[in-house]
């Protein structure tokens, strides 16, 4: 009798075993299925909205390449100088005050620091179209270079608060089909407002100015209303929802449950292990010629195709292209980079392919002269 008992409790035990495998292993599916669902709410909620953000952004940066060859330096009587100063004042201001401005956002949220950065810059550009002297442009050059110097690291902040790292490669690429997107689009948009030229005593390159400006300014305030800092804020997540997305991303930040994350306050701690990581430098190396790269290309890429085209319409048009095919490599890529959670040689072979097309724009303009 003995024997049977214990026999029969060893069957009773192994069949709540499994019972309990079978039920934790459903309860994996779940919640595999609830943090699926909620990333698709998270990507159809806040990504188009970002993106089109960055969209204004860069669409906005572009134009100091069109309005220079739209009769700019003639109209302000500039110099070479002047018009070399025109440039860098923006980015100077840029490296000046992007890291205050991640203080400044750490500390307020980026909700408010991409708010505030937003109108400023469209403020700033709309009165740039007013500007009547190469002294004063580079001036209000430097004051947007100023507003809007964290602004791209503010958007990057801002996905990290809401995605895990692994999730954050394709919305980030989101972020740059929209840079590549506004170039394509920024190109034919100047097209057709080079038509207004003289409508209301303005000239194309004040229209461009004026109408790129005016609305990133109500768009701030969109920004502030429709942005939240954190998940617990925001009203479009159920309790469940926010119970969800808050414990995957404290355990992907490796933040134990009860351990308070510090977000608005900076400790010396921090500021030290920053400028003492290697990491930090070698990617400082990778952005300077990576982006020191793309920001040329940004100002001086419609002087190059006014070079190698004497129709004036082409100018605008033969633009289009580049950035279009930018566009494909940059999903591919991204997607790519993305699915197989690898970024080094994804990097380096995009790195070598867009210096091969530098060298042969080298050779186009040697054989142009």
């Amino acid at each position: 009798m003995d024997n049977d008992a214990e026999f029969n409790n060893k069957c009773v035990t192994s069949e709540s075993q499994n019972i309990l495998i079978i039920l934790e292993e459903d309860l994996k599916k779940h919640h595999a299925r609830a943090v699926q669902c909620l990333i698709r709410k998270l990507d159809c909620r806040l990504i188009p909205f970002l993106a089109m953000l960055q969209f204004c952004s860069y669409i906005h940066q572009i134009s100091i390449g069109y309005v220079r060859i739209l009769n700019l330096t003639i109209d302000l009587n500039m110099t070479q100088a002047e018009e070399n100063w025109c440039i860098s004042a923006f980015y100077v201001a840029y490296l000046l005050f992007e890291i205050p401005s991640n203080i400044v956002l750490r500390r307020f949220g980026p909700t408010i620091y991409l708010s505030i950065s937003m109108i400023s810059w469209g403020s700033i550009t709309v009165g740039t179209a007013f500007v009547n002297n190469a002294v004063v442009f580079i001036f209000v050059r430097f004051l947007l270079g100023a507003a809007e110097a964290g602004f791209f690291p503010g958007m990057i902040i801002y996905i990290s608060l809401w995605y895990r790292k692994r999730e954050q490669t394709m919305r980030i690429t989101i972020f740059f089909l929209a840079v590549t997107t506004a170039g394509a689009i920024g190109g034919a948009l100047t097209y057709f407002i080079n038509k207004m030229d003289g409508i209301s005593g303005l000239t194309t390159w004040r229209w461009i100015l004026l109408l790129e400006g005016l609305p990133i300014i109500p768009l701030g305030l969109i920004t502030l209303l429709f942005l939240a800092n954190i998940p617990e804020t925001v009203r479009w997540l159920t309790p469940c929802e926010k119970q969800i997305l808050t414990s995957i991303l404290r355990e992907d930040a490796r933040v134990a449950d009860g351990e308070p994350e510090a977000y608005n306050w900076l400790s010396w701690r921090q500021v030290r292990y920053v400028f003492t990581d290697w990491r930090v430098y070698l990617y400082t190396v990778i952005s300077i010629g990576n982006l020191g790269v793309i920001r040329c290309w940004t100002v001086y890429f419609p002087s190059f195709v006014q070079m190698i085209t004497s129709s004036p319409e082409n100018e605008h048009w033969l633009s289009v292209p580049s950035y279009v095919v930018a566009t494909l490599c940059v999903f591919i890529v991204g997607f790519s980079a993305s699915r197989n959670n690898e970024h080094g040689y994804h990097l380096t072979a995009a790195l070598a392919i867009g210096a091969i097309g530098f060298l042969l724009m080298a050779v186009v303009e040697e054989k142009s002269k």
